[in-house]
């Protein structure tokens, strides 16, 4: 329920920007319904990661960690795409090595910050490593997106996980 919960309406725009941004790539890789189960694993992975490393006062709210999953799906994908080709090469700045540099560039960027701004950090990153782990999962069983079925099975997957998720938290949050 995290994933879907924000602190004002300009923390809804920057989600929602954002994530409309790296969704459109992930779903030129890997298809629609894919593409959101992936990011919504990931989101939900950060934040049970955060939960767990964070402490019981630890308070998350929004899709950033989601849009930091994407990210990390887009990075993991290309960098096994770019692995299958060629190879580990020693060069940091290597065709293999600059899918993850990338992705720490745009955490750097966009989810970096300070305690003042509260920027959930902690968030960012283990969206982005969950993200990275699903897209090397991605890429290493799939080379191109599945078809309309599994697109469609693993959107409604997603929604379904998101309702139940709410529907627990009205029943047991009180």
């Amino acid at each position: 329920t995290a994933l879907s919960l924000h602190a004002d309406g300009a923390h809804v725009l920057s989600n929602a920007i954002r994530g409309g941004m790296f969704g459109i790539w992930a779903r030129h890789r890997a298809g629609p319904g894919v593409a959101v189960l992936l990011t919504f694993l990931s989101g939900v992975l950060g934040n049970v990661t955060v939960g767990i490393l964070g402490g019981p006062n630890r308070v998350s709210v929004g899709a950033s960690t989601a849009v930091f999953g994407c990210v990390g799906v887009l990075c993991g994908s290309r960098f096994w795409d770019s692995f299958r080709v060629s190879g580990l090469s020693r060069g940091i700045w290597s065709r293999t090595w600059l899918p993850l540099a990338s992705g720490m560039g745009v955490l750097a960027l966009m989810g970096g910050g300070d305690a003042a701004r509260n920027v959930d950090v902690l968030a960012h990153v283990a969206g982005l490593l969950w993200g990275g782990g699903c897209g090397l999962l991605l890429a290493s069983t799939v080379r191109r997106a599945p078809g309309p079925l599994v697109q469609i099975a693993c959107l409604s997957w997603a929604i379904v996980a998101m309702v139940a998720a709410w529907r627990i938290a009205v029943i047991f949050g009180g």
